[in-house]
């Protein structure tokens, strides 16, 4: 059961890592997709019952193959300003949405720095702009990230590069 209580409150990226704010690889798209779909789909919901899991998918990234798990927890507007400091959307469902990626050792094809960047790389592009606490960056190979986001937001296509203009 997710503990509210260890979320601490901030604003949005206020001290981000730089890598926090790469925009996401070409290769990710897809990878964004299914973890977007993860999402949306009934699975995702947060559920009080022993032998619920969070769904996951595997992905092969640059620099190592990762679980992804994702979940999505319905809350209030009370919550989402007790959070945020600022009033929720009005008329639109909200959720917490908990992104956590882990990556086996024996995976990695090069330094723990390029796994970080595109595992921020695919978070960024899932969650965009919307208000985000991290909880571990790298320690013991995983990473989880908790964001808030609209019902709208959710079911917007992923941020993914965008080809230059000539």
């Amino acid at each position: 059961m997710l503990n509210i209580r260890s979320i601490t409150t901030s604003t949005p990226h206020p001290q981000a890592s730089p890598l926090s704010a790469l925009a996401p690889v070409r290769d990710s798209r897809r990878n964004a997709e299914q973890i977007k779909a993860l999402l949306r789909h009934p699975r995702s919901r947060i559920r009080i019952a022993p032998n619920w899991k969070a769904p996951h998918v595997i992905v092969n990234m640059r620099s190592a193959q990762a679980r992804i798990h994702a979940s999505r927890h319905r809350v209030s507007p009370i919550m989402w300003e007790k959070l945020i400091g600022t009033p929720a959307p009005t008329d639109a469902p909200l959720f917490l949405v908990t992104l956590s990626a882990m990556v086996d050792e024996k995976s990695l094809r090069g330094p723990l720095r390029n796994v970080t960047v595109d595992i921020h790389s695919l978070f960024r592009s899932i969650v965009r702009n919307a208000w985000i606490q991290r909880d571990s960056e790298g320690e013991s190979l995983t990473w989880t990230w908790h964001a808030l986001l609209t019902q709208e937001q959710l079911e917007a296509e992923p941020l993914t590069t965008r080809p230059h203009a000539a």
